[in-house]
């Protein structure tokens, strides 16, 4: 009989940018949670210290997204990332209403 012993934390990998233009970025996709040796039973993220719902948007200057998973050993795992908004100006086309 063989027992396997967890020791090692979940793995949080991100492609979360430093910097953005416009702050109506989608976090889904941008970060991947895996373990290798138990499967993850908890993930949560967090946009400037409250959950992060779906398509919300971040605000103009610092933001911070906080990634947190739990495995099957109860081990946990953190990531924080600041991601700056700059914030750009929107040009429209002028429309000639003759």
């Amino acid at each position: 009989m063989t027992v396997l012993i967890d020791l090692t934390l979940p793995q949080i990998q991100t492609t979360l940018p430093r910097e953005v233009s416009y702050a109506d970025l989608s976090l889904n996709g941008l970060f991947t949670v895996t373990d290798g040796v138990s499967q993850i039973v908890t993930m949560t993220v967090h946009l400037n210290d409250e959950p992060y719902r779906s398509a919300q948007p971040l605000r103009l200057g610092e933001n911070s997204v906080a990634i947190s998973a739990i495995n099957g050993a109860g081990l946990q795992a953190r990531q924080v990332q600041p991601i700056f908004v700059r914030g750009a100006q929107v040009y429209l086309p002028l429309i000639n209403n003759k």
